[in-house]
């Protein structure tokens, strides 16, 4: 099976050190999700998470990856070029 879904993900690491906090935007199951089949979700080192956004399009996920990414002060860690 081909997985054709994307995803964003951007932390704050530094050097050699864990990210304490790690943002992933992803595409979801369109079956599953069909009005919001993009989410973003933040992950912590105490290994909880939260999804803090959905979205109806993938520009619309993009562009609020990039938002959350300023919000929490994250860079960019995956090659996905916006």
């Amino acid at each position: 099976m081909i997985n054709k879904r994307w995803r964003i993900v951007s932390n704050d690491a530094v050097w050699m050190f864990p990210p304490d906090t790690q943002l992933s935007t992803v595409s979801l199951p369109v079956e599953i999700y069909p009005d919001t089949p993009y989410e973003s979700c933040l992950f912590f080192a105490n290994g909880d998470s939260d999804v803090v956004a959905r979205y109806a399009t993938q520009e619309e996920a993009i562009a609020g990856h990039v938002e959350l990414e300023k919000k929490y002060g994250l860079k960019r860690c995956s090659k996905l070029k916006v």
